[in-house]
């Protein structure tokens, strides 16, 4: 019986690390708010395979220390927070907009209470681009609907000047000085 639960143990650690390891969404494990314990594949592939000791040298400089401070005050709360954190990571090619849902975990190991967090990781990067675009979109028709009005108001002005001239003409002969 005891063959059978270590088998059973190792066949459930086999598929927790596939499952880990193939997850769609990236999956870092921290111990306190910053250092790796553990990633997977990607996480690895959204912050360029690089070799991270810590989850804010992933962050670009402008949000790190927005992104510590979220961390942070999460690692050191009675309860846990579920907002997530839009983060900008820093990549070779292109920036990657991310959210990043962190859950706090807490362990006792050798009567030693520690705290850590697993970070879920979502690149929304093409979402961001296109909810941009269509802002900018949206601006361009507000400026398009601006100039056709513009256009229509001109139009009746130039129609009623136009009319007035027809009038004048239509009343005084081709010599006379008005």
């Amino acid at each position: 019986n005891e063959t059978n639960l270590v088998e059973a143990l190792g066949t459930t650690k086999l598929y927790f690390e596939k499952i880990f390891e193939d997850a769609p969404v990236g999956i870092a494990i921290t111990d306190g708010a910053e250092i790796l314990e553990a990633c997977n594949r990607t996480f690895r592939e959204l912050t360029d395979n690089a070799a991270h000791h810590s989850f804010l040298d992933c962050v670009k400089d402008d949000c790190k220390e927005e992104v510590k401070t979220k961390l942070y005050e999460l690692i050191n709360a009675v309860y846990s927070a579920e907002k997530p954190i839009e983060v900008q990571l820093k990549s070779d090619k292109k920036d990657k907009t991310v959210t990043v849902y962190a859950k706090k975990i807490e362990s006792n190991n050798d009567g030693k209470k520690q705290k850590g967090l697993i970070l879920y990781i979502i690149d929304v990067s093409d979402r961001k681009e296109l909810q941009n675009q269509f802002v900018q979109s949206q601006k361009m028709q507000a400026v398009g609907q601006l100039a056709g009005g513009v256009a229509h108001d001109f139009n009746n002005l130039l129609t009623a000047m136009i009319g007035y001239c027809d009038l004048l003409l239509a009343t005084f002969r081709p010599t006379d000085q008005s």
